[in-house]
């Protein structure tokens, strides 16, 4: 009796002390770390999608681009995607994150995806963006079947397939509540990018299983009287309008299309409309003229944006999301093709579904201009199912629109007013915001420089525009162009009354005020390195890639040489050491002599440094430093 107290004891205690941990449960989705509102600066607190950020980040199955980006609107890659999967399905094994990344980076998530089954060797490219039914189907691999239970009944949706390629895989993922659709008819954009933002929402519905969600889909049909042209002008006409838009300069930029999509002002355009602009003021067709015009959400991948114009009784335009084009359709568009508003062309969807660069188009024969982005793509029943996009140059006749259910999982309440900067960079260079691009400022000159360029713009093409002065114009453009290099990692390294700079790793982005010549010069260059011996002095060898030299010390002094003929040409190489002595008179170097003739010499003194240049029989140089 006695023995069998003990056993029965040593058998609680091990219940009690067990690990709560076991493997092959949803238990095993548990919080790791906490999530700070705000710790993402591109993630508002009223976003959609903030809860699904916030649970995936604390499960520890997706952080952001940086510690303080997650960028929401970016899309993933297949590798990315796999990452994920194989994070799913180690901790619901009860393994937790133990991946050891290599060479390259997402080896280890392949292997352990096919190895368990989650995809099939070679099936698909790490490195290629992923499309939304290519996600759907690594996810439904993520978790044993058992763990998709069912809770939805879902007999068809409107642009997938059950037997489809991937198609059995969105199915069942809507059926278990976690894929829902992007409207009240399910329309899923299969072999569209899936956004970051999307990604995380459905990853903690595959974790926790509370989040899932019922549904009950509308059947999406097409009904009503088909029009002629002259009744699709009458009844949709005057809810498109005209945009032309400002840069932060207050200059003008660029002119669009738009269309209402609810009397109090709630409207469409593309997202490219938009980008690096200001303040925008629209046309309608009756000629009045609106100034007070916000961007107020946007999805850049797919290139659809909302705005909101102050006022009420517009004209607006029936959306058919739901809408599913067929090749030969009759189709109208109306826009402004080179700033002629109002225009209304005919054609046919000529391919209801073309994937170019990760979006899915509606291609048609409606002609389209520049101008014509942000227009309505309108069916013959007089509803808009697309946003006029581009035209392909030299084509014939090429024309694509985006289908309009892209809008739907934007925010139609959003009021706040956005900004959007494509951050254009520099030609070779990763992270160096273009100036003009951003500001709208006039370029006067520019040089290529040993590392990168030397731009001057005009400090006076500022413009009083939309009630702020130009004063205030630019101010705001400095300020917005050093928000957007820190955005990109760049941290402020030096900074005084005229001047700024912005370094990286591997870039360096420096702004100079010229008040008495109202200019201003930017400097965007790649990272040098300096001697060893001498901290102060750039690497002659490395700056102009014409190799290293081991110093040799005489009485003092540090010489290196360099044969630089196998790299540059004569004229070129003494171009490029102008643009090296440029570099370190910057880094507090001054020239105090030079001699020309077919053995040029120069003086640099500097940082307690005297540096001879000498140049022998135009094929050699050497650099010779002694400390002064």
């Amino acid at each position: 009796m006695k023995k069998s107290i003990r056993v029965l004891i040593t058998l609680v205690l091990l219940m009690l002390i067990a690990p709560t941990v076991s493997a092959g449960s949803m238990n095993n989705f548990q919080k790791t770390q906490s999530y700070i509102a705000g710790q993402y600066h591109d993630v508002a607190s009223n976003a959609w999608y903030v809860s699904g950020v916030s649970s995936a980040y604390e499960l520890g199955l997706m952080k952001g681009n940086s510690a303080t980006v997650f960028n929401p609107d970016g899309n993933l890659t297949v590798a990315e995607s796999l990452a994920i999967a194989c994070r799913l399905h180690s901790i619901y094994s009860g393994n937790g994150d133990n991946f050891v990344q290599d060479s390259p980076w997402y080896q280890v998530y392949v292997d352990y995806a096919v190895a368990n089954g989650i995809m099939s060797a070679g099936q698909l490219n790490p490195k290629n963006a992923i499309t939304r039914e290519q996600f759907a189907y690594i996810m439904c691999g993520a978790l044993p079947s058992s763990e998709l239970r069912k809770i939805n009944t879902v007999n068809s949706l409107p642009d997938v397939l059950k037997n489809s390629t991937y198609g059995g895989f969105v199915y069942r993922l809507y059926e278990a509540g976690i894929l829902t659709g992007n409207d009240q008819y399910g329309t899923f954009n299969p072999t569209s990018n899936i956004r970051r933002s999307e990604v995380a929402t459905i990853i903690t519905r595959l974790a926790i299983e509370s989040q899932r969600k019922t549904l009950s889909l509308e059947k999406a049909t097409s009904s009503g009287t088909t029009l002629s042209a002259k009744e699709i002008a009458q009844k949709c006409s005057s809810a498109v309008f005209y945009i032309e838009s400002y840069a932060v300069n207050g200059a003008p930029f660029a002119s669009g299309s738009g269309f209402f999509i609810s009397k109090d002002g709630l409207a469409v355009t593309n997202a490219h409309v938009f980008a690096n602009v200001y303040n925008a003021m629209i046309q309608t067709s009756d000629g009045q003229t609106y100034e007070d015009v916000k961007l107020v959400a946007l999805d850049e991948a797919n290139d659809v944006a909302l705005l909101r114009v102050s006022g009420n009784s517009f004209p607006y335009l029936t959306v058919d999301s739901s809408f599913k084009p067929t090749q030969g359709d009759t189709v109208y568009a109306i826009g402004s093709p080179h700033g002629w508003d109002n225009t209304l062309s005919e054609g046919i969807i000529s391919n209801p579904g073309r994937l170019l660069d990760g979006i899915n188009y509606i291609q048609t024969s409606a002609p389209t201009a520049p101008g014509s982005s942000g227009g309505a793509l309108i069916n013959e029943y007089g509803n808009v199912i697309g946003i006029t996009s581009a035209g392909i140059e030299g084509s014939g006749n090429i024309n694509l629109s985006i289908p309009i259910s892209q809008i739907t999982h934007l925010d139609a309440s959003a009021t706040t007013q956005l900004l959007y900067f494509d951050e254009t960079v520099y030609p070779d260079f990763t992270d160096a915001i273009d100036f003009g691009a951003m500001s709208g400022v006039k370029l006067l000159n520019s040089w290529r420089t040993v590392l990168g360029y030397k731009l001057e713009y005009d400090m006076m093409d500022y413009y009083d525009a939309f009630g702020e002065s130009a004063g205030t114009r630019y101010g705001v453009s400095l300020a917005y162009f050093e928000e957007l290099l820190e955005g990109r990692g760049f941290k402020l390294t030096a900074s005084d009354s005229n001047s700024k700079t912005f370094e990286t790793d591997d870039e360096y982005v420096c702004y100079e005020l010229d008040y008495t010549n109202r200019i201003i010069t930017i400097w965007a260059e790649r990272q040098f390195s300096f001697y060893k011996e001498i901290p102060s002095l750039p690497d002659l060898g490395r700056t102009l890639k014409i190799g290293e030299s081991t110093p040799t010390m005489i009485d003092g002094s540090i010489t290196y040489q360099y044969y630089w003929t196998s790299y540059y040409d004569y004229s070129t190489f003494y171009s490029a050491l102008d643009a090296y002595f440029d570099l370190i008179e910057r880094c507090g170097f001054q020239c105090t002599y030079s001699l020309a003739g077919d053995s040029p010499s120069y003086v640099f003194e500097g940082n307690g440094w005297s540096v001879v240049f000498l140049c022998l029989n135009n094929r050699s140089i050497f650099v010779d430093a002694k400390p002064v």
